[in-house]
């Protein structure tokens, strides 16, 4: 299945207004024209459905006419979304606590964007807090093109980005920048001057894209369930947000990964980076050095055999991190990063 471009909108840290952003960047993105939609990914503290309540055109979740077994998503002021707090609505928060271990979670999450007809051109994934189940599974299992990430100026709320933004570089997964969120109240800075974040963002090389204010309207409109310009279209702070989203549209534009190739009945594979680079790799070198942990203790033990007509039967991306892939020897659990196969010495050429 082909899904929109995918955007995460994170923190790490719970209370600092990621889904307030993410609700109010979507509706931005929308008044440029961008059909536009938000996967409420928080399980456990759903909050997207009573931010975008406030519209007559809201419309309960229901099965997709003529594909069986999908979701049609929620609308509310032209922005399309789904969230576990309409499984269980009273009335848009929930209603009822979410009791459910991280594998079920994880695989509901996952149907949100898997089992769900989306028709959309970019699609904002508001991600729970930490650095658990949950993230790491959508970051594995699709292909993003990019994080923005949110967070108060304190430092106890940088120091989870922080972690937050080591994960995302772990999976090799570009930071499109910072929003820092209730900086100052009137002119006046509240939670911490602004150097800790601007030096987080410099050690990430990427920026803060935006300051919002702490505005008692944006709290209002939350309540209310509507976007900040509908609530307030002269809003100050609505228009601070106007360029993170011509940000995330150039960011989504840009999204350029290797282009990968299975040749000589799956003996070979060749990856063709950006910028004209090839570069070519014997399927058995690479079982040879497969990073699974089956195969790693296996070469520990020096009986990892090798049989002579080995061959990749199919490869798969693995998120923005890397590829898999599925050996007629039988082994599948191997990522192969990015970075590793740009900079491996086992590529039999490269030109």
């Amino acid at each position: 299945m082909v899904y929109p471009k995918l955007i995460a909108i994170a923190s790490g840290k719970g209370g600092v207004g990621k889904s307030t952003v993410a609700v109010n960047l979507a509706y931005a993105l929308k008044r440029r024209g961008v059909r536009v939609g938000i996967v409420d990914a928080d399980i456990y503290g759903p909050s997207i459905p009573r931010m975008l309540g406030g519209d007559g055109d809201l419309r309960p979740l229901a099965l997709c006419p003529g594909q069986p077994g999908f979701l049609r998503p929620a609308m509310a002021h032209g922005i399309a979304y789904i969230s576990v707090a309409l499984l269980s609505r009273p009335d848009l928060g929930g209603g009822r606590v979410s009791m459910v271990r991280a594998p079920v979670a994880t695989s509901l999450v996952r149907s949100f964007i898997q089992e769900v007809v989306w028709e959309c051109d970019l699609l904002l994934v508001d991600f729970p807090p930490g650095t658990g189940d949950i993230q790491i599974a959508l970051l594995q299992s699709f292909l993003f093109s990019g994080a923005l990430l949110v967070s108060t100026p304190q430092q106890v709320a940088l120091e989870d980005v922080d972690k937050a933004a080591q994960m995302f570089c772990a999976l090799e997964l570009p930071i499109l920048g910072l929003v820092e969120n209730m900086a100052s109240y009137q002119g006046s800075r509240l939670f911490g001057d602004e150097g800790a974040l601007l030096d987080l963002a410099k050690r990430y090389r990427t920026s803060r894209l935006a300051s919002l204010p702490l505005d008692p309207e944006i709290s209002r409109s939350a309540d209310a369930g509507l976007p900040l310009h509908r609530w307030r279209p002269s809003s100050e702070t609505s228009a601070i947000l106007e360029p993170v989203a011509e940000a995330l549209l150039v960011s989504a534009e840009a999204d350029a990964l290797p282009r990968v190739e299975l040749l000589e009945q799956g003996s070979e594979l060749m990856l063709f980076w950006e910028g004209g680079e090839i570069s070519r790799y014997s399927v058995r070198r690479l079982q040879e050095n497969c990073p699974c942990i089956v195969c790693q203790e296996k070469r520990g033990r020096g009986n990892l055999a090798i049989v002579s007509d080995l061959m990749a039967l199919s490869w798969e991306r693995v998120g923005r991190y890397g590829i898999s892939l599925e050996f007629s020897s039988g082994c599948s659990k191997g990522t192969y990063s990015y970075s590793l196969l740009q900079h491996s010495s086992f590529s039999s050429a490269s030109f």
